[in-house]
């Protein structure tokens, strides 16, 4: 057999044989076994040239030898470094994530960690805030002020339409009254913006005898450091006795820009309007928009409430 041949044939099993043996050494027999052979046949071989065989090959192969057992271990010794490796990584996680003791002890050292930073920047943001007592003080004033101010500009503005929708509400409960159908109106106050938010209000809740009732609700325009937030809005929702549900007959919104009243149902004809004036009851259109709405809203209402059962 060719000395290349058995070197190659050699180490090929003993990188086969290499990953599943569980002695060091026992890897190396095939290529020394594969050196025995090729020195024996190299000093037993009669030739003219018995130099080369006896001195020459011998060298080679052990040469061979020892590159081959030399990238055999390198190979080896990687393969076992990079399992000790993966050993260690995978008991790390298993440290943290599957030993109760370990992980008690990381979840204990991140949450004292994360008490002792919180604590230290929550301290100076706390003295901050004390020692600024009377710049704040001053910020509210001014603040304060401002809302007033504005408070006041806009009650001009938004308390009149307000009292409009109350006092339209109030003569057809009137004229249904005189006319000699029963319905009982609960009449309380509500502004028209404020400045602090709060639930809708009802100022106006007429119930007939039916036991159906309408009922008009405000929610009013809001003030928040020196800003119009929120617009004011009026509703007038009807609920039917006989298990029609609650029904929004009307509602009409006036905002800082700009006013609306929009049509709640298709049988009402009024068209939708949108208006723009500073003072939004010293808008003709809007007022006669707002006359038809509440017209068709409460002839909705007395009609469903009186109707025959």
């Amino acid at each position: 057999m060719p000395i290349a041949l058995q070197i190659s044939l050699a180490f090929s099993f003993s990188a086969a044989v290499a990953p599943v043996a569980e002695l060091p050494w026992l890897k190396f027999s095939p290529l020394i076994l594969a050196f025995v052979i090729t020195l024996c046949e190299a000093l037993s071989r009669k030739t003219e040239r018995k130099w080369l065989h006896r001195f020459l090959v011998p060298v080679l192969s052990a040469t061979a030898l020892v590159a081959s057992c030399r990238i055999v271990w390198s190979n080896d010794k990687s393969a076992r470094e990079s399992k000790t490796n993966q050993n260690l990584h995978f008991e790390r996680i298993e440290g943290r994530l599957g030993d109760e003791e370990a992980t008690k002890r990381y979840l204990d050292a991140v949450g004292n960690l994360t008490r002792q930073l919180t604590a230290a920047k929550t301290g100076t943001s706390v003295e901050k805030f004390f020692s600024s007592q009377s710049e704040r003080q001053k910020l509210r004033d001014e603040v304060n002020q401002a809302n007033q101010k504005l408070l006041l500009s806009h009650e001009i503005r938004m308390n009149p339409v307000r009292d409009y929708v109350l006092a339209k509400f109030d003569a057809w409960v009137s004229e249904i009254q005189r006319r000699g159908i029963k319905v009982q109106l609960t009449s309380v106050d509500a502004p028209a913006i404020v400045l602090a938010s709060g639930p809708w209000r009802i100022p106006r809740i007429a119930v007939f005898e039916s036991g159906d009732r309408a009922q008009l609700q405000i929610y009013p325009a809001l003030i928040s450091d020196g800003r119009v937030t929120g617009g004011l809005i009026c509703a007038m929702n009807f609920t039917s006795n006989r298990g029609g549900g609650d029904t929004t007959v009307f509602q009409m919104n006036v905002d800082e820009k700009q006013y609306r009243i929009s049509p709640t149902r298709p049988r009402f004809t009024y068209k939708d309007y949108t208006g723009t004036l500073e003072n939004p009851i010293e808008d003709k259109d809007f007022v006669a928009s707002l006359d038809e709405a509440l017209d068709q809203a409460m002839a909705f209402v007395v009609e469903e409430a009186t109707a025959t059962r």
